[in-house]
């Protein structure tokens, strides 16, 4: 029997090749490269073959190793950087979609997630990869600045990640944006208020005591009706945060990067499950304007509009000011939580709520008065 399956073998591995040697079947031609990719590879360090994988890969396919060789490519080829950002927003369309990735392991037990990844991203982490990709045209410098990106300073630490998108990111990346919502004028906008309680975020996500004020911010933000007017003004590279809401009170509740297409454009380039993908901006405006009475009637969550953010384009020396000229290495600063149990989670949020109702009623009284 063994000797039956072995002459099948060599039977089907000779009708193969004899229909390879007629003509029948055409082996994949290889992917030609240009004069300049060529020069590219050469300077680089790549061989033409290794240079044809990552032409031919999504950025979501390569390794550590050829990311770095892949961001070297794309600053010899391209040198503006809007452009860059939206090439590699693109290269990662595909990129399989999960969502809480990243965290601070090792240097911290609190959450045991790594640094960077790859693979594979939620909405936060496809726009950070994304945005320190662009501004560095090395792995060393793409991992410091993906740090200063999600960290306070570039301090790593639980306490010091960028964890809300109004409050943290959009204000400690002022250097890389600049919130424009209101470019198209103000009948364009609306606004909200946001109570921050980083206190509570921390013990019910990990479980931590840190002890913190509450913070209250007022957001502005354009309503999905009012998208039309301010499409016209964004650029390739522009941050965008989805805002929500349940008829009461607003958050951000997802973000993307914009890429403004040769034919004037505008699409979103986003991270949702199951994958990294690109749509139009004003056909999702359309789509949440047109679904949001009926999720608000069913007591669901729905996308209200858009607060838009510009790139600078002078990011990188921004980065630079902000550290007096000179960008400091990523630091890891030794810090020390009380851990918290469950049950002490529990009483904790609860006094917490209880709280809140009684600083309402306060508030009630007050204005009644």
């Amino acid at each position: 029997m063994d000797n039956m399956k072995q002459l099948i073998k060599q039977f089907s591995a000779l009708i193969t090749l004899s229909v390879i040697l007629t003509g029948c079947v055409s082996l994949p031609e290889p992917i030609s490269l240009t004069d300049e990719e060529v020069s590219i590879a050469a300077k680089v360090g790549i061989t033409e073959q290794q240079f044809r994988v990552i032409k031919t890969s999504q950025l979501y396919q390569l390794s550590p190793r050829q990311t770095d060789q892949y961001l070297r490519i794309l600053h010899e080829q391209e040198p503006d950087l809007r452009k860059r950002i939206g090439r590699i927003a693109e290269k990662n369309i595909g990129q399989p979609y999960e969502l809480y990735l990243l965290g601070e392991a090792p240097f911290e037990p609190y959450d045991s997630q790594p640094l960077f990844e790859l693979s594979k991203s939620d909405c936060v982490v496809f726009v950070e990869h994304t945005y320190a990709m662009g501004l560095t045209d090395n792995w060393g410098d793409f991992f410091k600045t993906l740090q200063h990106i999600r960290y306070n300073n570039g301090e790593v630490g639980v306490v010091t990640r960028n964890h809300f998108t109004e409050y943290d990111w959009n204000r400690n990346n002022n250097w890389l944006v600049e919130d424009i919502s209101a470019i198209a004028g103000e009948n364009t906008i609306k606004t909200y208020e946001q109570t921050i309680n980083k206190e509570r975020f921390f013990a019910k996500q990990f479980g931590i005591n840190v002890p913190q004020n509450n913070v209250k911010t007022v957001e502005t933000y354009v309503p999905n009706e009012h998208i039309p007017a301010i499409a016209q003004y964004l650029q390739t590279g522009d941050f965008v945060n989805l805002v929500r809401s349940t008829g009461k009170g607003a958050w951000v509740g997802h973000v993307g990067i914009i890429k403004v297409e040769d034919n004037g454009k505008v699409n979103v380039i986003h991270s949702a499950s199951p994958a990294v993908r690109k749509e139009g901006l004003l056909e999702m405006a359309e789509s949440f304007l047109a679904e949001t009475p009926e999720r608000f009637a069913e007591g669901r969550t729905a996308t209200v509009g858009f607060k838009v953010l510009r790139l600078h384009e002078t990011a990188n020396d921004n980065l630079k000011a902000k550290f007096d000229g000179n960008v400091p290495p990523i630091m890891m600063l030794n810090r020390k939580y009380e851990y918290l149990t469950k049950e002490q989670v529990k009483n904790k949020l609860a006094l917490m709520r209880e709280q809140a109702k009684k600083a309402l009623l306060e508030k009630t009284l007050e204005e009644s008065e």
